[in-house]
Order: C-alpha cells, then structure tokens, then sequence
C-alpha cells in the first residue's frame, strides 16, 4: 500500500475514534444525569442487589478509566503517532469498543438487560484483545523506554486497555447477575464466589504473566468494594436503599413484582416496617472470598514483578550489546543469520512493522531465542 494513501487511512480511523469516543463521553454524563434515559445505572443496582455489586465508591475507577482513554485519544491523533505501527491495529478495535460503551449505557439505562449483556460481552472481548495486541510487559518496558523510542506509547496503550478489561470483568459478571435476578433468579453465594474467583484467577494470570500492574490493580480494587459491601455497616440489600430506587427511577420489572425479596419488591416496599431492614443477607463467604482474591492478586503482582525484573535484567544486556551477525548461538548452536533466518516467533513484530520500528528494537528481537519472544516484541510494543 503506498504511504500516502496509508497514511490517509490512518487519519480517518484516528478522526473516527475521537468522533466515537466523544459520542460516548456526552452520553456518559447525560445518563450519570439522569438526562435521556429513565433509569440511572445507580438506580438499577440498588434495586438490583446482587453479591457482585462492588461498593459504590468503587465506580469512581471509570472517571480514571475515561481520563487514560482521552489521553490515548490524543496521543494516537498526533502526527508523529499516526504511522506508528503501535496504532495501527488499535484503532479500529478501539472505535468498536467505544462504540459498544456508549451502546451498552442507552441499553442499560431502558432495562434491555440481555441485549446490555451481549453488548458488554463484545465491549469486554474488544479490550482484551486490544490488551493482547500491544503484549506489554510493564516492568521490560519501563527498562527500555530509555533505549527504545516511543515505547511509552506502547504503555500508555497499555494502561488504557488493561484497566478497562480488568473493570469490564467484573462488570460483565455482574450484568449477567443482574440479568438473571431480573428475571427472577437470585444468584446464590457459591454462584457469586466463582465469578469473583474468575476475577481474581484473571488478574492473578496477567500480574505474574506480564507483570501487569494496572490490570492487577484495577481488580484488587473491585474485589476489595465487593468486600466491603458485606459488611454489616454496608445499606447494601436494605429496605431503604432499594425503596428509593424504585420510587425515584422509572418503571422497574423487579420492583413492580409481588415476590420474595430480592427476586421482587411490590410487598416490602409496600409494607416497610423499617427503613435500616436488611431483607438480603450479607455474605462472609463473599467477603473473605473477595478479600483473599484481592491478597492473591497481589502476592501474583509480587511473583510478576521479580520474574519482569529477571528478564528485563536480560532485555537492556541484549540492546546495549546486539550479538555479532556471524556469532554462535550461545549453546553452540547455529550461526545468528541461521538464526534470524528461522520463522518469527508468535508475538514477534512483522517484517513491515520491522521495519519501521525505532533504532534498539530490532536488537532485541535479535535476541529472541534467548530471552522469550513474546516478552521481547511486546516490551518494544
């Protein structure tokens, strides 16, 4: 493809992001409003109260989550970002996962509970695979940043992604719990502790995996709000919570349903003998549940972050000194043009990426078959 009309091709998934993204961003505030929508997202949760539910604090991750989303937004509009082969393959993904945030709050917001399901499972899908493409390592990225130009792109890319898989996560998980009371089943405690353990053994595999320290602390944190909404000071499940949302929002199926609670509100809130009644119980097997997966998520960082450390020990060796192109491999093995000469290894950039990454990255693709592809392309990513 000629550079020229690459380059416009560029432009407009570049222009077409911001577009999308700005789209979701005004229907973002106008739900949290209240403005265009009969139901606010706090007004289904409290009327909804699932174990999954993290605390409402807890939702204040999306301001950081939307923050790093317009700096990514900028970052991959500016002229010496729009050939970077970094983006590229991003944009695209990125457009369609912003396009399914802003689908996904309008079909929240009207109760299409099923339809929001399948529309978060794609968004979620989106920003996993975005969070695969760019394969960062955080700590050898950090140790290359130095060496390698523009690998703080390829962090930044990185931070944007995996904070929003992890958190979309545990909102899938909870939107499909959600379903699932509106429809009149209540998810039971043993349920719920497999979905937190789901989020939990998620983390757990990106933190020592890729050491990967925005993904581990996004899900902490939604773990820990979990937690906190078993607790006995929590107005989590209490008749005064639920009530009020389903008397200040609009029509709610739960709420107008006669049945035991929470599988419907009619008779409790019709019949409230306290506003403090609790009528769901807390769960401490939700709570430690949570509690210990937060602390595992943790001790995985910790194992992540020594074994990063190890391997970007071995990136910096191999940039600041290539092997010669007529040198043995170091088990005596074949010459390194023999070497390089074999098929790339999945994860390795491609021959026209290759090419046009900066000076150093190529050193350390060089250096693939001793020190793990896959962690040498993505620390250049």
């Amino acid at each position: 493809m000629p550079r020229t009309v690459f380059t416009c091709r560029e432009r407009l998934w570049a222009a077409a992001f911001i577009a999308v993204f700005v789209l979701a961003m005004v229907i973002n505030g106008l739900s949290s409003s209240g403005i265009g929508v009969p139901l606010t997202n706090k007004q289904i949760s409290d009327a909804h109260p699932v174990y999954l539910t993290p605390a409402s604090f807890a939702f204040a991750v999306w301001g950081i989550i939307y923050a790093m989303w317009l700096v990514f937004a900028v970052v991959q509009a500016l002229p010496s970002a729009l050939n970077d082969p970094r983006f590229t393959s991003l944009r695209p993904l990125s457009t369609v996962a912003m396009a399914c945030n802003a689908a996904w709050i309008v079909t929240f917001a009207y109760g299409y509970f099923w339809i929001a399901f399948v529309v978060i499972s794609i968004y979620l899908a989106a920003t996993v695979r975005l969070t695969t493409l760019v394969d960062a390592n955080v700590v050898s990225g950090l140790a290359l940043a130095s060496t390698v130009p523009g690998t703080w792109r390829g962090l930044l890319a990185h931070a944007v992604f995996a904070a929003n898989a992890s958190w979309l996560i545990v909102a899938t998980l909870l939107q499909l719990q959600v379903t699932l009371l509106d429809e009149g089943w209540a998810p039971s405690e043993g349920f719920s502790t497999g979905l937190a353990a789901v989020v939990a053994f998620a983390a757990c595999a990106r933190a020592y995996a890729r050491a990967d320290v925005v993904w581990a602390a996004v899900a902490a944190w939604a773990l820990l709000a979990i937690a906190a909404n078993q607790l006995p000071d929590s107005e989590w499940g209490c008749l005064a919570q639920v009530c009020a949302a389903c008397a200040s929002g609009g029509a709610q199926r739960i709420c107008a349903r006669d049945g035991p609670p929470p599988v419907g509100w009619a008779g409790a809130c019709a019949n409230v003998r306290s506003t403090g009644e609790c009528v769901v119980g807390k769960s401490d097997t939700i709570l430690y549940a949570a509690v210990s997966g937060a602390a595992l998520v943790a001790l995985a960082l910790a194992a992540g972050l020594v074994k990063g450390a190890v391997e970007a020990r071995d990136l910096r060796r191999a940039v600041a000194a290539p092997p010669r192109a007529d040198a043995p491999d170091a088990e005596g093995g074949a010459p390194r043009e023999a070497l390089d000469a074999q098929p790339a290894p999945s994860g390795a950039p491609t021959a026209a990426a290759a090419s046009e990454l900066p000076a150093g990255a190529e050193a350390a693709r060089n250096s693939s078959s001793k020190a793990k592809p896959k962690r040498v392309a993505a620390a250049g990513a």
